[in-house]
Order: structure tokens, then sequence, then C-alpha cells
């Protein structure tokens, strides 16, 4: 199965994709792989997981 962790392009686009954050309009992105939380680099206001899914 590790043949599938290598990386797609449907994966690496995921793992890459970037937002916007709603309170300062900076763009940033998620770390790869499974986080809880993410905070703003800029404003530090902080997103989880499935609030930035959910966009």
């Amino acid at each position: 199965d590790a043949k599938g962790k290598l990386g797609t392009k449907e994966q690496a686009s995921e793992e890459s994709q970037t937002y916007e954050c709603g309170q300062c309009h900076t763009q940033f992105k998620v770390p790869p792989g499974d986080f809880e939380k993410v905070a703003c680099p800029s404003c530090k206001f902080e997103y989880t997981k499935e609030a930035l899914e959910s966009v």
C-alpha cells in the first residue's frame, strides 16, 4: 500500500490546497497529514480541519 502514498496528483492538490483567512484575508496552506487545528500565520486565528473542509 506504500505505492499509493507516494503521491498522486489528487493527493498533492489536496495537501497543497490554499485557504484564505476569513479575518485578515491572508492566504495559507495547511500542514500535510492529519491535524486538528491550524492557525493563520498572520493574525493567528485558529481554524479546525472541519471548518476548512466545509468552505
